[in-house]
Protein backbone atom coordinates (compact mmCIF):
# COMPACT_ATOMS: atom_id res chain seq x y z
CA UNK A 1 0.00 0.00 0.00
CA UNK A 2 0.94 3.44 -0.78
CA UNK A 3 0.52 6.25 0.98
CA UNK A 4 0.12 9.66 -0.24
CA UNK A 5 2.06 12.98 0.61
CA UNK A 6 3.66 11.12 2.99
CA UNK A 7 0.69 11.75 5.25
CA UNK A 8 1.81 11.27 8.86
CA UNK A 9 -2.19 11.18 9.90
CA UNK A 10 -2.98 8.51 7.60
CA UNK A 11 -0.21 6.23 8.23
CA UNK A 12 -0.79 6.58 12.18
CA UNK A 13 -4.74 5.38 11.55
CA UNK A 14 -2.99 3.00 9.59
CA UNK A 15 -1.43 1.34 12.10
CA UNK A 16 -4.33 0.97 14.78
CA UNK A 17 -3.76 -2.95 15.39
CA UNK A 18 -7.50 -3.71 13.97
CA UNK A 19 -7.92 -1.43 10.93
CA UNK A 20 -3.69 -2.16 10.40
CA UNK A 21 -5.06 -6.35 10.33
CA UNK A 22 -7.75 -5.77 8.16
CA UNK A 23 -5.87 -3.50 5.45
CA UNK A 24 -3.20 -6.12 4.99
CA UNK A 25 -5.65 -8.56 4.37
CA UNK A 26 -7.70 -6.26 1.89
CA UNK A 27 -4.06 -5.81 0.56
CA UNK A 28 -3.46 -9.59 -0.24
CA UNK A 29 -6.98 -9.98 -1.70
CA UNK A 30 -6.40 -6.70 -4.21
CA UNK A 31 -2.88 -8.43 -5.49
CA UNK A 32 -4.72 -11.72 -6.68
CA UNK A 33 -7.00 -10.59 -9.85
CA UNK A 34 -10.93 -11.63 -9.23
CA UNK A 35 -12.87 -9.99 -11.83
CA UNK A 36 -16.53 -11.66 -11.71
CA UNK A 37 -15.98 -15.47 -13.31
CA UNK A 38 -12.49 -15.13 -12.71
CA UNK A 39 -12.35 -15.83 -8.66
CA UNK A 40 -11.01 -19.23 -8.67
CA UNK A 41 -7.13 -18.11 -7.52
CA UNK A 42 -8.51 -15.71 -4.92
CA UNK A 43 -11.03 -18.59 -4.00
CA UNK A 44 -8.12 -20.84 -3.64
CA UNK A 45 -6.42 -18.73 -1.40
CA UNK A 46 -8.80 -17.87 0.83
CA UNK A 47 -9.80 -20.82 1.14
CA UNK A 48 -6.30 -22.09 2.24
CA UNK A 49 -5.85 -19.31 4.82
CA UNK A 50 -9.42 -20.49 6.72
CA UNK A 51 -8.05 -23.77 6.97
CA UNK A 52 -5.36 -22.84 8.83
CA UNK A 53 -7.27 -20.66 11.11
CA UNK A 54 -8.89 -24.16 11.80
CA UNK A 55 -12.12 -24.24 9.25
CA UNK A 56 -13.05 -27.11 7.39
CA UNK A 57 -13.51 -25.65 3.85
CA UNK A 58 -14.79 -26.77 0.87
CA UNK A 59 -15.33 -25.02 -2.76
CA UNK A 60 -18.48 -26.54 -4.79
CA UNK A 61 -18.99 -26.62 -8.27
CA UNK A 62 -19.25 -23.51 -8.43
CA UNK A 63 -16.74 -22.21 -6.93
CA UNK A 64 -18.24 -20.88 -3.96
CA UNK A 65 -16.14 -21.33 -1.11
CA UNK A 66 -17.89 -22.23 2.47
CA UNK A 67 -15.69 -22.98 5.70
CA UNK A 68 -17.24 -24.08 8.89
CA UNK A 69 -14.97 -23.73 12.23
CA UNK A 70 -16.82 -25.34 15.11
CA UNK A 71 -17.60 -23.88 18.43
CA UNK A 72 -15.28 -22.84 21.26
CA UNK A 73 -15.56 -24.69 24.58
CA UNK A 74 -18.71 -24.03 26.55
CA UNK A 75 -20.37 -22.67 23.62
CA UNK A 76 -21.06 -25.46 21.58
CA UNK A 77 -24.72 -24.93 21.78
CA UNK A 78 -25.29 -20.91 20.81
CA UNK A 79 -26.84 -20.56 17.60
CA UNK A 80 -24.79 -21.14 14.02
CA UNK A 81 -23.47 -17.55 12.59
CA UNK A 82 -22.63 -17.88 9.13
CA UNK A 83 -20.62 -14.53 7.90
CA UNK A 84 -21.34 -14.13 3.96
CA UNK A 85 -20.06 -11.96 1.13
CA UNK A 86 -18.93 -12.43 -2.46
CA UNK A 87 -15.12 -13.25 -3.90
CA UNK A 88 -15.64 -11.28 -7.38
CA UNK A 89 -15.46 -7.73 -8.32
CA UNK A 90 -16.60 -5.35 -10.50
CA UNK A 91 -13.23 -3.91 -12.44
CA UNK A 92 -13.50 -0.77 -14.32
CA UNK A 93 -10.94 0.50 -16.14
CA UNK A 94 -9.50 3.95 -16.24
CA UNK A 95 -9.35 5.18 -20.03
CA UNK A 96 -6.14 4.52 -21.81
CA UNK A 97 -4.89 3.12 -18.49
CA UNK A 98 -3.56 -0.52 -20.54
CA UNK A 99 -5.23 -2.16 -16.74
CA UNK A 100 -5.95 -5.77 -17.56
CA UNK A 101 -8.39 -7.51 -15.42
CA UNK A 102 -7.37 -10.72 -15.95
CA UNK A 103 -3.53 -10.02 -14.93
CA UNK A 104 -3.31 -6.57 -13.70
CA UNK A 105 -3.36 -6.23 -9.10
CA UNK A 106 -5.20 -3.55 -7.91
CA UNK A 107 -2.98 -0.25 -7.12
CA UNK A 108 -3.79 0.06 -3.38
CA UNK A 109 -3.26 3.73 -2.38
CA UNK A 110 -4.51 5.71 0.89
CA UNK A 111 -5.01 9.08 0.91
CA UNK A 112 -7.85 12.11 1.36
CA UNK A 113 -10.44 12.30 -0.31
CA UNK A 114 -11.79 16.21 -1.39
CA UNK A 115 -12.70 16.95 1.99
CA UNK A 116 -10.00 15.50 3.64
CA UNK A 117 -11.28 12.16 4.84
CA UNK A 118 -8.84 9.59 5.07
CA UNK A 119 -9.35 6.75 1.80
CA UNK A 120 -8.23 3.59 0.54
CA UNK A 121 -8.81 3.90 -3.64
CA UNK A 122 -6.74 3.63 -6.50
CA UNK A 123 -4.65 5.52 -9.07
CA UNK A 124 -7.52 5.78 -11.42
CA UNK A 125 -6.49 2.50 -13.22
CA UNK A 126 -8.88 0.22 -11.68
CA UNK A 127 -11.91 0.24 -9.34
CA UNK A 128 -10.63 -0.93 -5.93
CA UNK A 129 -13.33 -3.23 -5.07
CA UNK A 130 -14.09 -2.60 -2.07
CA UNK A 131 -17.15 -3.72 -2.86
CA UNK A 132 -17.12 -5.88 -1.12
CA UNK A 133 -13.10 -6.87 -0.47
CA UNK A 134 -13.15 -4.50 2.31
CA UNK A 135 -16.07 -6.79 4.06
CA UNK A 136 -14.14 -9.97 3.40
CA UNK A 137 -11.07 -8.61 4.85
CA UNK A 138 -12.46 -7.92 8.19
CA UNK A 139 -13.89 -11.49 8.55
CA UNK A 140 -10.47 -12.88 7.49
CA UNK A 141 -9.29 -10.41 10.48
CA UNK A 142 -11.68 -11.77 12.73
CA UNK A 143 -10.78 -15.55 12.54
CA UNK A 144 -6.55 -14.38 12.33
CA UNK A 145 -6.13 -11.68 15.25
CA UNK A 146 -3.06 -11.99 15.87
CA UNK A 147 -2.74 -10.38 19.13
CA UNK A 148 -5.03 -13.11 21.28
CA UNK A 149 -4.23 -16.33 18.66
CA UNK A 150 -6.76 -15.71 16.41
CA UNK A 151 -10.29 -16.79 16.98
CA UNK A 152 -9.60 -19.59 18.11
CA UNK A 153 -8.96 -18.08 21.66
CA UNK A 154 -12.15 -16.09 21.68
CA UNK A 155 -15.33 -17.03 22.88
CA UNK A 156 -17.49 -17.82 20.22
CA UNK A 157 -20.20 -20.42 19.08
CA UNK A 158 -20.34 -22.44 16.17
CA UNK A 159 -19.10 -20.65 12.97
CA UNK A 160 -19.87 -20.52 8.98
CA UNK A 161 -18.17 -18.20 6.22
CA UNK A 162 -19.55 -18.34 2.77
CA UNK A 163 -17.88 -16.87 -0.09
CA UNK A 164 -19.90 -16.97 -3.26
CA UNK A 165 -18.73 -16.24 -7.01
CA UNK A 166 -20.76 -13.91 -10.42
CA UNK A 167 -22.64 -11.96 -7.51
CA UNK A 168 -22.01 -8.77 -9.63
CA UNK A 169 -23.34 -10.69 -12.43
CA UNK A 170 -26.63 -11.33 -10.98
CA UNK A 171 -26.27 -13.24 -7.65
CA UNK A 172 -25.36 -16.52 -9.55
CA UNK A 173 -23.06 -17.64 -7.05
CA UNK A 174 -25.64 -17.43 -4.37
CA UNK A 175 -28.08 -18.89 -6.55
CA UNK A 176 -26.28 -21.79 -7.29
CA UNK A 177 -25.38 -22.78 -3.73
CA UNK A 178 -27.04 -25.39 -1.89
CA UNK A 179 -29.63 -25.02 0.23
CA UNK A 180 -28.94 -27.73 2.50
CA UNK A 181 -25.52 -25.14 3.48
CA UNK A 182 -28.12 -23.00 5.25
CA UNK A 183 -30.24 -26.26 7.27
CA UNK A 184 -28.24 -25.49 10.68
CA UNK A 185 -27.62 -21.61 9.80
CA UNK A 186 -29.68 -19.55 12.41
CA UNK A 187 -27.87 -16.17 12.39
CA UNK A 188 -26.74 -14.79 8.87
CA UNK A 189 -24.32 -11.46 8.04
CA UNK A 190 -23.43 -10.27 4.97
CA UNK A 191 -20.67 -7.83 4.74
CA UNK A 192 -21.70 -5.93 1.59
CA UNK A 193 -23.33 -3.06 2.87
CA UNK A 194 -21.93 0.97 1.77
CA UNK A 195 -22.60 2.27 4.87
CA UNK A 196 -20.93 2.39 8.46
CA UNK A 197 -23.73 1.53 11.17
CA UNK A 198 -26.53 0.99 8.72
CA UNK A 199 -27.89 -2.49 9.39
CA UNK A 200 -29.78 -3.90 6.57
CA UNK A 201 -33.22 -6.35 7.50
CA UNK A 202 -34.97 -6.28 4.13
CA UNK A 203 -34.35 -6.15 0.63
CA UNK A 204 -36.21 -6.37 -2.69
CA UNK A 205 -36.92 -9.36 -4.83
CA UNK A 206 -36.69 -9.08 -8.53
CA UNK A 207 -38.65 -10.24 -11.33
CA UNK A 208 -37.33 -9.64 -14.79
CA UNK A 209 -40.23 -10.26 -17.93
CA UNK A 210 -39.70 -9.60 -21.62
CA UNK A 211 -43.11 -9.65 -23.78
CA UNK A 212 -43.40 -10.01 -27.15
CA UNK A 213 -46.16 -10.47 -30.25
CA UNK A 214 -45.48 -10.46 -33.73
CA UNK A 215 -44.93 -7.51 -36.02
CA UNK A 216 -46.96 -6.88 -39.20
CA UNK A 217 -45.18 -4.50 -41.31
CA UNK A 218 -47.63 -2.50 -43.79
CA UNK A 219 -46.90 0.12 -46.85
CA UNK A 220 -46.90 3.49 -44.74
CA UNK A 221 -49.90 4.27 -47.50
CA UNK A 222 -51.82 2.24 -46.13
CA UNK A 223 -52.25 3.86 -42.76
CA UNK A 224 -51.70 7.41 -44.55
CA UNK A 225 -53.05 7.79 -48.10
CA UNK A 226 -51.33 10.83 -48.53
CA UNK A 227 -48.08 9.17 -48.20
CA UNK A 228 -47.94 7.95 -52.09
CA UNK A 229 -48.91 11.47 -53.18
CA UNK A 230 -46.76 13.66 -51.28
CA UNK A 231 -49.70 14.42 -49.00
CA UNK A 232 -48.01 13.44 -45.74
CA UNK A 233 -45.56 14.57 -43.57
CA UNK A 234 -42.83 12.48 -41.14
CA UNK A 235 -41.59 13.52 -38.21
CA UNK A 236 -39.37 12.13 -35.87
CA UNK A 237 -39.51 12.49 -32.31
CA UNK A 238 -36.52 12.60 -30.20
CA UNK A 239 -35.64 12.67 -26.47
CA UNK A 240 -31.88 12.49 -25.16
CA UNK A 241 -30.16 13.80 -22.04
CA UNK A 242 -32.47 12.18 -19.59
CA UNK A 243 -31.05 11.23 -16.00
CA UNK A 244 -32.03 8.03 -16.03
CA UNK A 245 -30.51 5.97 -13.72
CA UNK A 246 -30.32 2.29 -11.75
CA UNK A 247 -34.45 0.87 -11.51
CA UNK A 248 -33.79 0.30 -7.53
CA UNK A 249 -31.70 3.14 -6.51
CA UNK A 250 -33.09 5.74 -8.52
CA UNK A 251 -36.75 4.63 -9.36
CA UNK A 252 -38.06 6.93 -6.40
CA UNK A 253 -36.79 10.14 -7.69
CA UNK A 254 -39.25 11.23 -10.12
CA UNK A 255 -37.37 11.00 -13.11
CA UNK A 256 -38.96 10.62 -16.63
CA UNK A 257 -38.51 7.32 -17.97
CA UNK A 258 -38.03 7.65 -21.76
CA UNK A 259 -39.34 4.50 -23.04
CA UNK A 260 -43.18 5.34 -20.84
CA UNK A 261 -43.04 9.01 -22.25
CA UNK A 262 -42.73 8.22 -25.54
CA UNK A 263 -45.63 5.72 -25.36
CA UNK A 264 -47.96 8.23 -23.36
CA UNK A 265 -46.50 11.05 -25.76
CA UNK A 266 -47.74 8.61 -29.18
CA UNK A 267 -50.77 7.83 -27.21
CA UNK A 268 -51.85 10.98 -26.37
CA UNK A 269 -51.32 12.17 -30.41
CA UNK A 270 -53.04 9.48 -31.65
CA UNK A 271 -55.88 10.04 -28.79
CA UNK A 272 -55.78 13.39 -30.24
CA UNK A 273 -57.10 11.78 -33.84
CA UNK A 274 -54.08 12.09 -35.58
CA UNK A 275 -54.10 8.53 -37.49
CA UNK A 276 -50.47 8.31 -38.13
CA UNK A 277 -48.24 5.12 -39.07
CA UNK A 278 -45.90 4.27 -36.95
CA UNK A 279 -42.67 3.56 -38.78
CA UNK A 280 -40.21 3.16 -35.70
CA UNK A 281 -40.51 2.61 -32.16
CA UNK A 282 -37.09 2.28 -29.52
CA UNK A 283 -36.18 2.93 -26.27
CA UNK A 284 -34.03 1.73 -23.39
CA UNK A 285 -31.26 -0.64 -23.31
CA UNK A 286 -31.94 -3.07 -20.55
CA UNK A 287 -34.26 -4.15 -18.03
CA UNK A 288 -32.40 -2.75 -14.39
CA UNK A 289 -31.87 1.02 -15.95
CA UNK A 290 -34.30 3.50 -16.56
CA UNK A 291 -34.37 4.60 -20.50
CA UNK A 292 -32.48 7.81 -20.57
CA UNK A 293 -33.88 8.24 -24.09
CA UNK A 294 -36.22 7.71 -26.86
CA UNK A 295 -37.05 7.86 -30.64
CA UNK A 296 -40.36 7.01 -32.77
CA UNK A 297 -40.89 8.45 -36.23
CA UNK A 298 -44.31 8.78 -37.57
CA UNK A 299 -46.05 9.72 -40.71
CA UNK A 300 -49.59 11.74 -41.24
CA UNK A 301 -51.35 13.78 -43.29
CA UNK A 302 -49.87 17.25 -44.38
CA UNK A 303 -51.83 19.93 -42.12
CA UNK A 304 -51.60 18.41 -39.08
CA UNK A 305 -48.04 19.60 -37.97
CA UNK A 306 -49.17 22.34 -35.23
CA UNK A 307 -51.48 19.65 -33.67
CA UNK A 308 -48.76 17.20 -33.29
CA UNK A 309 -46.50 20.26 -32.19
CA UNK A 310 -49.02 20.99 -29.40
CA UNK A 311 -49.74 17.83 -28.05
CA UNK A 312 -46.18 17.04 -27.66
CA UNK A 313 -45.61 20.26 -26.38
CA UNK A 314 -48.01 19.28 -23.91
CA UNK A 315 -47.40 16.10 -22.79
CA UNK A 316 -43.55 16.96 -22.30
CA UNK A 317 -44.59 19.67 -19.57
CA UNK A 318 -47.30 17.09 -17.93
CA UNK A 319 -43.98 14.76 -17.86
CA UNK A 320 -41.63 17.82 -16.62
CA UNK A 321 -44.03 18.84 -13.74
CA UNK A 322 -43.88 15.43 -11.91
CA UNK A 323 -40.55 15.01 -12.49
CA UNK A 324 -38.56 16.14 -9.80
CA UNK A 325 -35.53 17.90 -12.03
CA UNK A 326 -35.61 19.89 -15.51
CA UNK A 327 -34.40 16.95 -17.39
CA UNK A 328 -33.78 16.02 -21.05
CA UNK A 329 -33.77 17.49 -24.88
CA UNK A 330 -36.75 17.07 -27.07
CA UNK A 331 -37.01 17.69 -30.36
CA UNK A 332 -39.39 16.89 -33.17
CA UNK A 333 -37.61 16.79 -36.98
CA UNK A 334 -38.48 16.65 -39.81
CA UNK A 335 -37.20 13.76 -42.40
CA UNK A 336 -38.31 11.60 -45.19
CA UNK A 337 -41.68 9.37 -45.67
CA UNK A 338 -41.06 5.96 -45.06
CA UNK A 339 -41.82 3.43 -46.85
CA UNK A 340 -43.06 1.27 -44.15
CA UNK A 341 -44.87 1.36 -40.88
CA UNK A 342 -46.28 -1.56 -38.34
CA UNK A 343 -49.59 -2.15 -38.47
CA UNK A 344 -52.35 -0.11 -36.63
CA UNK A 345 -52.66 -3.42 -34.58
CA UNK A 346 -49.31 -3.24 -33.59
CA UNK A 347 -48.92 0.18 -33.26
CA UNK A 348 -51.99 0.71 -30.88
CA UNK A 349 -50.80 -2.84 -29.04
CA UNK A 350 -47.74 -1.38 -27.75
CA UNK A 351 -49.15 1.54 -26.89
CA UNK A 352 -52.33 0.64 -24.77
CA UNK A 353 -50.10 -2.42 -22.99
CA UNK A 354 -47.08 0.13 -21.76
CA UNK A 355 -50.00 2.81 -21.04
CA UNK A 356 -52.35 0.42 -18.94
CA UNK A 357 -49.31 -0.45 -16.45
CA UNK A 358 -47.95 1.08 -13.23
CA UNK A 359 -44.33 2.61 -14.04
CA UNK A 360 -42.09 3.94 -11.23
CA UNK A 361 -43.13 3.67 -7.21
CA UNK A 362 -46.16 1.51 -7.00
CA UNK A 363 -45.89 1.71 -2.61
CA UNK A 364 -43.51 2.69 -0.05
CA UNK A 365 -42.82 0.19 3.27
CA UNK A 366 -44.74 0.54 5.89
CA UNK A 367 -41.97 0.31 8.35
CA UNK A 368 -39.60 2.56 6.72
CA UNK A 369 -41.45 4.91 5.16
CA UNK A 370 -39.26 7.09 2.74
CA UNK A 371 -37.93 3.36 1.28
CA UNK A 372 -39.72 1.84 -1.73
CA UNK A 373 -41.35 -1.37 -1.26
CA UNK A 374 -42.58 -2.28 -4.54
CA UNK A 375 -41.73 -0.74 -7.64
CA UNK A 376 -41.48 -1.73 -11.89
CA UNK A 377 -39.41 0.02 -14.56
CA UNK A 378 -40.04 -0.02 -17.93
CA UNK A 379 -36.41 -0.69 -19.02
CA UNK A 380 -36.70 -1.43 -23.08
CA UNK A 381 -39.55 -1.20 -25.79
CA UNK A 382 -39.18 -1.64 -30.09
CA UNK A 383 -41.39 -1.53 -32.96
CA UNK A 384 -40.17 -1.31 -36.60
CA UNK A 385 -41.35 -3.01 -39.83
CA UNK A 386 -38.04 -4.58 -40.15
CA UNK A 387 -38.65 -6.45 -37.04
CA UNK A 388 -40.62 -9.83 -36.48
CA UNK A 389 -41.55 -8.77 -33.17
CA UNK A 390 -42.32 -5.87 -31.21
CA UNK A 391 -40.97 -6.15 -27.39
CA UNK A 392 -42.01 -4.79 -24.02
CA UNK A 393 -39.16 -5.76 -21.10
CA UNK A 394 -40.27 -4.43 -17.24
CA UNK A 395 -38.28 -4.96 -14.19
CA UNK A 396 -40.43 -5.12 -10.88
CA UNK A 397 -39.07 -4.83 -7.47
CA UNK A 398 -40.94 -5.82 -4.42
CA UNK A 399 -40.52 -7.42 -1.06
CA UNK A 400 -44.83 -7.48 -0.21
CA UNK A 401 -45.54 -10.24 -1.82
CA UNK A 402 -48.82 -9.05 -2.31
CA UNK A 403 -48.25 -6.15 -3.99
CA UNK A 404 -45.46 -8.00 -6.35
CA UNK A 405 -48.74 -10.17 -7.28
CA UNK A 406 -50.97 -7.50 -8.19
CA UNK A 407 -47.68 -5.64 -10.42
CA UNK A 408 -47.78 -9.40 -12.05
CA UNK A 409 -51.49 -9.69 -12.94
CA UNK A 410 -51.22 -5.82 -14.02
CA UNK A 411 -48.79 -6.99 -16.89
CA UNK A 412 -50.63 -10.30 -17.32
CA UNK A 413 -53.85 -8.56 -17.95
CA UNK A 414 -52.63 -6.01 -20.22
CA UNK A 415 -50.58 -8.30 -22.13
CA UNK A 416 -53.63 -10.82 -22.50
CA UNK A 417 -55.67 -7.32 -24.15
CA UNK A 418 -53.13 -6.26 -26.24
CA UNK A 419 -51.98 -9.51 -27.58
CA UNK A 420 -48.55 -9.60 -26.04
CA UNK A 421 -47.02 -12.94 -24.79
CA UNK A 422 -45.03 -13.20 -21.78
CA UNK A 423 -41.93 -15.10 -23.18
CA UNK A 424 -38.87 -14.84 -20.51
CA UNK A 425 -39.22 -14.73 -17.04
CA UNK A 426 -36.48 -14.37 -14.39
CA UNK A 427 -36.93 -13.92 -11.08
CA UNK A 428 -35.38 -13.96 -7.05
CA UNK A 429 -37.10 -13.57 -4.38
CA UNK A 430 -37.70 -10.63 -1.30
CA UNK A 431 -36.09 -10.86 1.66
CA UNK A 432 -39.23 -9.34 3.97
CA UNK A 433 -38.43 -7.40 7.41
CA UNK A 434 -39.38 -8.53 10.30
CA UNK A 435 -39.08 -6.24 13.45
CA UNK A 436 -38.75 -9.63 15.82
CA UNK A 437 -35.33 -10.17 14.60
CA UNK A 438 -33.13 -11.04 17.40
CA UNK A 439 -29.81 -10.44 15.63
CA UNK A 440 -30.47 -7.22 14.66
CA UNK A 441 -30.73 -6.65 18.34
CA UNK A 442 -27.56 -7.94 18.82
CA UNK A 443 -26.11 -6.21 15.94
CA UNK A 444 -27.23 -2.96 16.91
CA UNK A 445 -25.91 -3.46 20.55
CA UNK A 446 -22.47 -4.67 19.09
CA UNK A 447 -21.95 -1.53 17.04
CA UNK A 448 -22.59 0.60 19.76
CA UNK A 449 -20.69 -0.88 21.78
CA UNK A 450 -17.75 -0.69 19.75
CA UNK A 451 -18.39 3.13 18.66
CA UNK A 452 -20.76 4.74 21.22
CA UNK A 453 -23.12 5.15 18.67
CA UNK A 454 -26.75 4.14 17.47
CA UNK A 455 -26.96 1.94 14.61
CA UNK A 456 -29.59 2.31 12.01
CA UNK A 457 -32.05 -0.16 10.99
CA UNK A 458 -32.44 -0.24 7.25
CA UNK A 459 -33.76 -2.23 3.98
CA UNK A 460 -33.22 -1.19 0.67
CA UNK A 461 -35.06 -1.54 -2.73
CA UNK A 462 -32.65 -3.98 -4.69
CA UNK A 463 -31.28 -7.38 -4.54
CA UNK A 464 -28.57 -8.50 -2.61
CA UNK A 465 -27.56 -12.32 -1.82
CA UNK A 466 -29.55 -12.84 1.49
CA UNK A 467 -32.69 -12.40 -0.78
CA UNK A 468 -31.59 -15.45 -2.22
CA UNK A 469 -30.49 -16.97 0.97
CA UNK A 470 -34.18 -16.09 2.32
CA UNK A 471 -35.62 -18.56 0.09
CA UNK A 472 -33.40 -21.26 1.08
CA UNK A 473 -34.27 -20.67 4.66
CA UNK A 474 -36.83 -18.54 5.55
CA UNK A 475 -36.30 -19.25 9.69
CA UNK A 476 -32.75 -17.53 9.42
CA UNK A 477 -32.05 -14.34 10.95
CA UNK A 478 -30.31 -11.71 8.59
CA UNK A 479 -28.69 -8.64 8.48
CA UNK A 480 -26.40 -6.89 5.65
CA UNK A 481 -23.89 -4.32 6.68
CA UNK A 482 -20.07 -2.97 5.49
CA UNK A 483 -18.30 0.20 5.51
CA UNK A 484 -18.46 3.48 3.99
CA UNK A 485 -17.97 2.64 0.36
CA UNK A 486 -18.17 5.55 -2.34
CA UNK A 487 -19.03 4.91 -5.72
CA UNK A 488 -18.44 1.67 -6.39
CA UNK A 489 -17.70 -0.26 -9.65
CA UNK A 490 -15.87 3.02 -10.97
CA UNK A 491 -12.50 3.79 -10.82
CA UNK A 492 -13.51 6.54 -7.90
CA UNK A 493 -14.34 3.90 -5.47
CA UNK A 494 -13.18 4.33 -1.98
CA UNK A 495 -13.21 3.27 0.96
CA UNK A 496 -13.48 5.62 4.15
CA UNK A 497 -10.40 4.10 6.38
CA UNK A 498 -12.23 5.38 9.64
CA UNK A 499 -15.03 3.57 9.49
CA UNK A 500 -12.90 -0.18 9.40
CA UNK A 501 -11.84 -0.44 12.85
CA UNK A 502 -15.48 0.02 13.88
CA UNK A 503 -16.74 -2.40 11.64
CA UNK A 504 -14.46 -5.05 12.14
CA UNK A 505 -15.08 -4.67 16.18
CA UNK A 506 -19.07 -5.24 15.34
CA UNK A 507 -18.58 -8.18 13.69
CA UNK A 508 -16.08 -9.13 16.96
CA UNK A 509 -18.62 -8.23 19.60
CA UNK A 510 -21.59 -9.82 17.43
CA UNK A 511 -19.49 -13.10 17.60
CA UNK A 512 -19.35 -13.02 21.37
CA UNK A 513 -23.15 -11.16 21.44
CA UNK A 514 -24.39 -14.42 19.78
CA UNK A 515 -22.20 -17.00 22.01
CA UNK A 516 -23.92 -16.08 24.65
CA UNK A 517 -27.42 -16.93 23.38
CA UNK A 518 -27.49 -20.44 24.99
CA UNK A 519 -30.85 -20.98 22.95
CA UNK A 520 -30.90 -21.14 19.46
CA UNK A 521 -33.46 -18.16 18.44
CA UNK A 522 -37.17 -19.60 17.03
CA UNK A 523 -39.04 -17.43 14.76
Amino acid sequence: MIIENNDEAIRKLLEEPVTKGVTAHFDEICSIPHSSGHEKALADRLRTFLESAGCTARTDASGNVSAYLPASQGYENAPLLMFQGHLDMVCAVGDGSGYDPLTDSIELLAGRDIDGTPILHTSGRSSLGADDGIGLAAVLWLFDRAADGGIRAAKHGPLKVLMTVREEQGLHGAESTRKSLFDDVDFLVNIDGFTAGRFITASAGGRREVFERASESVPTGRIVSGADTGAASAFEIRIRGLLGGHSGFDINKKRINGAAFICRLLADIRDAGVDYALCSLDSGMAHNVIPSSADAVIVFEKGQEELVRDVARMTLAAAKADATDDEGDFEILEVPVPELAVSRTIRDGILDFVNSTTVGVVKYMEHFKDIVDTSCNLGRIWAAPDRETAHVMFFERSIDRKAHDAVIKEHADAAEKTGFNLIVVDEYGSWEFDGRNPLLDAALAAYEEATGEKGEPYAVHIGIEPSVFYGDNPKMYMVSSGMNVHDPHTVNERCDIETIAPFANTLLNLTARVADMKKRPQR
